[in-house]
């Protein structure tokens, strides 16, 4: 791909940065940070990258609200995180606290629900089938839960209704 970091590109002139990152970011929503790496990888000049930015930024390639709504969505609808999992990787990325709150907050409960519930029941079928005591298996699919990201309190009461085959 054209982006590829292997492709040696200290030789890009800011018009040809410019223009690829223009088609980079309108295949997907992109983070502010994600651009500024790389034009970073590339060598641009920081006051080129700058110029670059603001532009990107202004001509609306760039937007880290819409990004930080299209991951929170993705993460949880595509990859079911849960949202510990995601406010870490955002943080990562350099998001600040607030940013991921309000972000984290676009999503409906019902879909986080939902994307847990999801990963819960998968993780059952494959612990019952080792024949586990009960309380084992609950032990199992809270720490599963808490490595997805998922809050504790949400996987306890979710864990109970998997368990209890209870109807959603």
């Amino acid at each position: 791909m054209w982006l590829k970091k292997e492709e040696g590109v200290p030789s890009k002139t800011p018009q040809k940065a410019l223009s690829l990152l223009m088609r980079w970011c309108a295949i997907a929503e992109r983070a502010e940070s994600d651009a500024k790496a790389k034009l970073r990888d590339w060598q641009m000049s920081e006051e080129d990258s700058q110029k670059i930015i603001a532009f990107l930024v202004r001509e609306n390639f760039l937007n880290n609200e819409r990004f930080l709504k299209s991951y929170v969505h993705d993460k949880v609808k595509l990859n079911r995180w849960g949202h510990l999992k995601i406010e870490y990787m955002l943080k990562l990325k350099g998001f600040k606290s607030l940013e991921i709150r309000k972000a984290l907050q676009s999503l409906p409960s019902e879909a986080y629900e939902e994307a847990l519930l999801h990963v819960l029941k998968t993780k059952f079928v494959s612990i019952k089938q080792k024949k586990t005591l009960a309380p084992q298996q609950k032990i199992a699919l809270l720490v599963y839960a808490r490595s997805r990201g998922f809050s504790q309190q949400l996987a306890f009461s979710l864990v109970d209704r998997v368990m209890g085959g209870k109807k959603d």
